[in-house]
Formats: C-alpha cells, structure tokens, sequence
C-alpha cells in the first residue's frame, strides 16, 4: 500500500525499472501506457463494480512508520533509487499546512509538478487534505499567458510554483489567487514586488 508516483512521459525503460524495483503488483492509469507494464494496469476510470483480472489485492493495516509514498531520485549517479517517505511525518505535515495555509473545502489548488517529483505528492496531498479541489496543469503548458488563463479560468486559490514560473504569467485576471508560494530556485526581490 505504498503510493509511487510515475510521470508518463518519462521514457518507458526508466518506468519499467522503477516499477521492477518497487515491487509493484498494479499500476492505476488514467489512459493505456505507451508500453506494456509487466503488471496488471487498472483504469482510473472504472465504474464501482468493475475490477480488472488478476488485480485481487488483500487488506492490509497500516501504520504510522511505514511507507505512505516512495519517490524516484533523478538518477544522476546511476540508477534512480526510491527513498520512502513515511505516514506519520505526511500527516503531521499536511495538518500543519493545511492550517497554516488557510486551504479548506472551498479551495482550489494547483498542481504543476511533474508526478516524478516530490512536489506532485506535496501539491496532491495539500489539496486532499482539505477536502480541496486539485487544478491539474497539462504537462505541455508551462508558463505564460497559458498558464495565466488556467489560473484565471479555474478560480485557482493557492499556487506553488517556480520563480520562472511566476515572471512569465500576467498579473491580469488573477483576483481568486489567495497564497502563492515559490520553491525550487532563487526568487529575486522585483518578482517578489
């Protein structure tokens, strides 16, 4: 029961060692893979009764030390490893945030990291957390006046994105964005003006 976030457009060998590694039993797809996994693929689209072949998975009891997510490192020095991140520090993390950063029910977070980073778990959880709706990015859309309408358009309450990011979209039409918050690289003081 251990959550590993893939990005499909990664190559298909990358995902195929990630997946060997893992020691995944199922992979939840939203569309077919472009390659063939060696493990049963379960449509996110299923109606309630329906369950593919072969996916029978028994309950299990989880705890608070063990695995909520394991998340790939770049494979930089080789082969990507898997670090595991456990309940206990999510939860209280995401208790935390969802407080400090005022996200409730009625609130409308983006989402623009890629599934293969951290950040996608940090972006889906906040949102979870709170009962919040999620604002999924396209993955072809990084900036710019495209980025600018999907803030605008969805009523997007709370964004966490890069100061590249940030320069590149208008200041026009974003009266529903409460909190934004910038990681991931330096934010000089005339964007943060």
């Amino acid at each position: 029961c251990v959550h590993v976030p893939l990005d499909p457009e990664l190559p298909a060998e990358r995902l195929a060692c990630q997946l060997d590694d893992c020691g995944a039993r199922l992979l939840l797809a939203a569309q077919p893979a472009a390659w063939q996994p060696a493990i049963p693929v379960w449509p996110l689209a299923l109606s309630d009764d329906t369950e593919p072949e072969g996916t029978a998975l028994e309950p299990v009891t989880l705890h608070r030390d063990q695995a909520a997510y394991l998340i790939y490192t770049s494979g930089s020095t080789g082969l990507p490893k898997g670090v595991p991140v456990p309940h206990r520090p999510v939860a209280e993390y995401f208790v935390w945030f969802v407080d400090e950063y005022q996200i409730d029910a009625g609130e409308r977070l983006l989402q623009v990291a890629s599934p293969s980073f951290d950040a996608s778990v940090f972006e889906m959880m906040m949102a979870f957390s709170a009962g919040a709706r999620l604002v999924i990015v396209p993955p072809t859309v990084y900036g710019g006046a495209e980025l600018t309408d999907l803030l605008s358009r969805e009523g997007v309450t709370h964004g966490f994105i890069t100061p590249t990011a940030l320069a590149s979209i208008e200041d026009e039409g974003l009266e529903s964005l409460r909190i934004l918050a910038v990681a991931g690289e330096a934010c000089p003081p005339e964007l943060v003006a």
